[in-house]
């Protein structure tokens, strides 16, 4: 629902252009408002998610003594507290600043580490970390927090590549712009503008 909760992202402003003797183009908003949405809500999920990891956290100090579990737990919190804040900073001003380069870099991060930590968490857990083999080294709320997170970077990175790749993405938008400011550079210097 929250997806879906803007309209599209072909939203049209009109620009004057000095160049083209005061006529009025009319140029796409490039901002995709579902992607935003999911992000806006991506932070809060940050919060609760850093909370719930210093709880589950403080709790295994005292009960596990499994290294094991550290050596898997503590790469999530380490990416929660460094790459997240970073991964969301750029998504929002590539998709607010209408920047390819800090979309892109958005995309490249929520797959790589964010999306791949997340997978290998669960694949690691369910086969490393059963009750038999270690009691309490893989505490519910731990499993229901990665499939959130998952939840919510699948829809980030598709939302996120039809922004930047699709018909009317970032990509394609700011290379016509590009050739058109080109073509009116042009036309300008021809006619002594």
């Amino acid at each position: 629902i929250l997806c879906f909760s803007y309209a599209s992202m072909n939203k049209y402003y009109p620009l004057t252009s000095t160049e083209g003797h005061g006529k009025v183009y009319e140029v796409p908003v490039l901002t995709a408002g579902h992607l935003q949405t999911l992000m806006f809500c991506h932070v809060f999920f940050d919060l609760v998610f850093l909370a719930l990891s210093a709880t589950i956290s403080w709790y295994k100090v005292r009960t596990v003594s499994e290294i094991l579990v550290y050596v898997i737990w503590m790469p999530t919190v380490a990416v929660s507290l460094l790459v997240e804040p970073v991964r969301l900073y750029v998504g929002f001003q590539g998709n607010l600043q209408e920047q390819v380069r800090s979309l892109f870099l958005f995309v490249f991060l929520t797959a790589f580490p964010s999306f791949a930590l997340a997978v290998a968490q669960i694949v690691f857990r369910s086969i490393m970390f059963t009750d038999e083999l270690c009691p309490g080294c893989v505490l519910a709320p731990e499993i229901s927090l990665t499939c959130v997170h998952l939840a919510l970077l699948v829809p980030e990175f598709a939302c996120g590549c039809v922004a930047l790749l699709g018909e009317n993405g970032l990509i394609t938008l700011q290379t016509e712009k590009f050739y058109f400011n080109q073509r009116s550079m042009g036309f300008a210097k021809l006619h002594g503008d």
